[in-house]
């Protein structure tokens, strides 16, 4: 049994349940216990720009819960896991930063001893003993769905810091999704952004970006797209109504996280992973399932 800290961030919580449930229950079939962390609050991505060092505080606070419970922290947001992960190397390797970070974290009774690690949850079912436990509890074969992936920005970007996956071509999530049976297709601009980061400035403009991508989609014939990003999923998902409603463009896109594929694919059905609750029209998923 492997246990880890298990950050949620603020968007799973708040709008995407459906992606925790899914994870729990897969990572369940593999072994593994995920614990809630006490008093864990927002990742602190959005101050990085504003004010650095209160970002690297509120960070490592995060972190030193995780300290606490003597558990190495397991993400499911990518900014979550940027933040987390950058700041946990960076604090381990910079003394002068480290010692002002625990003077602010004073304030909050805590303190960083870069004692745990950071690890996204793709990254851990890729792991070759991980992988086999989990292929062991496939019932269900996806052969015959055309899967496009989209891995969003921030697991690729900045490859120099995290060193997830080629940024160009990448294929870890590819790689889980053919596990399935599916097939995991290329598609135009794959790797491109969803269009969340400029939604509170220019909706539009957000919604033409996300608007895009689903037609590529579409024109490619693919069954659905898998994301592993809360915020990515939102927007392809659940916005696919406003995309319809300002852009007068109509979507039919059944838009998974990608634990509720290998979720489908262990045998669970559409509640046990969550799938009553995504927004977006999955009619196509039940129909195969069946």
């Amino acid at each position: 049994m492997t246990d880890f800290a298990l950050f949620l961030g603020c968007g799973i919580p708040s709008a995407e349940n459906n992606y925790e449930l899914a994870t729990r229950r897969v990572l369940a079939k593999t072994g593994v216990t995920l614990s809630l962390m006490p008093g864990a609050g927002c990742c602190g991505h959005d101050l990085e720009q504003v004010d650095r060092p209160t970002f690297l505080a509120w960070a490592a606070r995060n972190l030193c819960i995780a300290e606490q419970m003597k558990k190495d922290v397991m993400v499911l947001c990518p900014s979550c896991y940027l933040t987390l992960k950058s700041v946990n190397d960076h604090l381990k390797h910079e003394d002068r930063v480290l010692k002002h970070t625990n003077e602010m974290l004073a304030a909050v009774n805590q303190h960083f001893e870069g004692s745990v690690n950071v690890i996204h949850y793709v990254d851990f079912l890729l792991q070759d003993t991980v992988m086999e436990a989990l292929e062991e509890q496939f019932t269900r074969s996806l052969d015959g769905l055309r899967i496009g992936v989209h891995y969003g920005c921030h697991l690729l970007r900045p490859s120099r810091v995290l060193g997830f996956d080629d940024p160009i071509t990448p294929r870890k999530i590819d790689r889980l999704v053919e596990l399935t049976g599916a097939q995991s297709l290329d598609y135009p601009d794959k790797t491109m952004c969803c269009g969340s980061s400029i939604l509170g400035t220019d909706m539009r403009a957000s919604l033409k970006i996300a608007a895009a991508k689903l037609t590529h989609v579409e024109k490619a014939g693919l069954s659905a797209m898998v994301t592993a990003c809360p915020v990515c999923h939102m927007m392809y998902d659940a916005n696919q109504a406003m995309i319809s409603k300002i852009l007068k463009e109509d979507h039919q896109v059944p838009v998974l996280h990608l634990t509720q594929l290998l979720g489908l694919a262990v045998g669970l059905n559409f509640e046990e992973v969550g799938l009553h609750m995504n927004k977006g029209n999955t009619d196509g998923i039940r129909e195969f399932i069946g």
